[in-house]
């Protein structure tokens, strides 16, 4: 039997005497307040020294008869552990205060804390944030004028569009205008074969015997990754030359960029014509494993790396139908898996696998997707591929698409595993799914747990109501049952009255919580009306086990005595039917 807590306990109360400096109130079921230490009348202000006879907390808080529109206790069934905030007025002035709430049974514990100070100090943090913020902004636009201005009169300066640099008949250089500085950083140069890193003319430069006979000659200058046409002019008194240096970078990248297009078209023909053969080894392969291998030879081939891993989803959550690998070897391959179907990826929390668990530094994880964006299976490469992502997604989607139609053929077979009047699964599924988690067990040492639930009374109700009542019993024993267990657990009724729950990734000691709350806490006060007065209790029995504390071969006889057991228990306080 389990104790409860009363409200008026010596050692309950003692929360709330002077002397304990807690902020804290109690209300029951109906939001009447039984309890409240000073402290906690005093935050809330209202002028009251301590709580009259009926008064709510919302009446307290509010002065509102009915409850608060954001409550989390009302309508609420099972106990809540949370935290809501509240606004009180205090005169002129709000107050904020922080209130955690501790539920059990028929109460409700709210320990406050007033976070008035707190708030008022970040809204004043905030406030100086945007000032500075607007005064940034004015700088900025203020020093943007003044660039602006300073770039004008520039332009006005530097107007040639292309570097101009006079020399005389040794090289020295007599004037250069700004546009040179595009070219070369070497501003200090005295000649103009120094302002490009040279220590004596360029070679073949056209002007090294006389700008006359260099006179209309040009020369290509490849510098800073920039291409340059430079074309020498003699000058009038010929005592030296004009040397004119055009950018034509654009014309050479444009020639470039045309043999690359070349190329890209050559290769993007190449992944073209590799995706229609992909597309036709799908339809016209059964076997999902092959198909699996040929997408990983295909997507290997596309990033040009040898480490690769596809996990691909069973129908059942938190089960895998296919693993396969490339550069990885099987005890890795366990390590990702385990790490795959741990709790926060199969319930979505994340879609990755944690860096940690990952064996390289660099690596790419591409989920696989169905046609309804619902997660198959996750995509291991090693390395980063920022500039092939597009490429990848090409094979990835439909690779995806192919594996989601395969599991909606598998799910379509999967109903022929249910029972009609329920709509859970029946024996033959739990079967399978018991043999699969086994291979979990063992391969990767994920613990699973077994629940057997038995109805209560089930032949009272079929013999004394009608049998229309007996499967109105069972299908709320049903509905309860799924409502309580997660995704990626499976629920199956294996005989007349009972149930049996496959919990995975769940050691003995939670699939016993597990237990305790289905039988006190879920099943609790569920009834059935059968008459114009009269209403049938809901009631189960139930026992579980774990392969952390039995082989897997024992597991339903162990869960099967439990509940027994549980069962007898049950009838030492309440009369046996037959």
């Amino acid at each position: 039997m389990t104790s409860r807590i009363e409200p008026n306990s010596i050692s309950f109360s003692s929360l709330f005497d002077e002397s304990f400096h807690i902020t804290a109130m109690m209300v029951d079921r109906d939001f009447r307040i039984i309890r409240s230490s000073p402290s906690a009348l005093e935050m809330i202000g209202n002028g009251l020294t301590s709580a009259p006879a009926g008064l709510t907390c919302h009446q307290l808080f509010y002065n509102n008869d009915v409850s608060c529109r954001d409550c989390p206790l009302a309508g609420c069934i099972k106990p809540f552990n949370g935290f809501k905030s509240l606004t009180i007025q205090d005169g002129s002035k709000k107050r904020f205060i922080k209130n955690q709430i501790l539920s059990w049974e028929n109460f409700s514990l709210f320990i406050f804390q007033d976070m008035t100070r707190e708030i008022d100090l970040i809204r004043t943090m905030e406030l100086s944030r945007k000032k500075l913020t607007a005064q940034i902004v004015l700088l900025k636009q203020k020093n943007k004028k003044i660039a602006d201005r300073h770039h004008l009169l520039k332009d006005l300066m530097d107007h040639l569009p292309d570097a101009v640099i006079e020399v005389d008949e040794n090289f020295n250089i007599r004037y250069k205008n700004s546009t040179v500085k595009q070219i070369t950083s070497e501003t200090n140069a005295e000649k103009c074969f120094q302002m490009f890193g040279h220590a004596g003319p360029c070679d073949v430069c056209p002007a090294k015997f006389g700008f006359i006979s260099g006179s209309g000659c040009k020369k290509s200058h490849c510098i800073n990754d920039r291409y340059y046409t430079e074309t020498i002019s003699p000058a009038p008194d010929g005592t030296g030359g004009l040397l004119l240096f055009r950018n034509t970078t654009r014309q050479v990248m444009l020639i470039e960029q045309i043999r690359q297009q070349q190329e890209t078209i050559k290769h993007k023909n190449k992944i073209l014509s590799g995706l229609v053969h992909f597309g036709a080894f799908m339809q016209n392969e059964s076997e999902l494993e092959s198909v699996v291998d040929f997408f990983l030879e295909q997507l290997l081939s596309v990033v040009s790396f040898n480490s690769a891993v596809v996990i691909v989803n069973d129908i059942r959550k938190g089960n895998l139908w296919i693993t396969a690998q490339r550069g990885v070897d099987d005890s890795l391959m366990k390590t990702l898996a385990r790490a795959y179907l741990s709790r926060d990826i199969q319930t979505s929390k994340t879609n990755k696998i944690p860096m940690g668990v990952l064996p390289w530094s660099e690596t790419t994880q591409i989920q696989l997707s169905g046609g309804n964006g619902s997660k198959v299976g996750l995509i291991v490469l090693r390395g980063h591929f920022d500039d092939k992502n597009e490429l990848i997604r090409l094979y990835s989607e439909p690779f995806g698409a192919h594996i989601h139609n395969r599991l909606l053929m598998r799910r379509l077979e999967e109903k022929a595993n249910t029972d009609a009047m329920t709509g859970l699964f029946n024996r033959g599924f739990v079967e399978q799914a018991l043999l699969e988690e086994q291979l979990k067990f063992e391969n990767y040492n994920i613990h699973y747990s077994v629940v057997v639930v038995d109805v209560n009374r089930l032949k009272m109700a079929n013999d004394v109501y009608g049998h229309e009542i007996g499967d109105r019993l069972l299908q709320t024993v049903s509905d309860l049952l799924l409502q309580t267990v997660r995704a990626t657990d499976i629920v199956a009724r294996t005989g007349g009255d009972e149930f049996l729950i496959l919990l995975t990734n769940t050691p003995n000691d939670r699939a016993d919580l597990f237990v305790n709350r289905l039988v006190n806490n879920v099943f609790n006060d569920v009834t059935l009306k059968v008459g114009a007065n009269e209403k049938f209790p809901v009631t189960v029995s139930a026992g579980a086990a774990g392969t952390d504390r039995y082989p897997p071969e024992k597991l339903i006889k162990e869960a099967d005595r439990l509940m027994y057991a549980h069962k007898e228990a049950y009838y030492k306080t309440h009369k046996r039917y037959r």
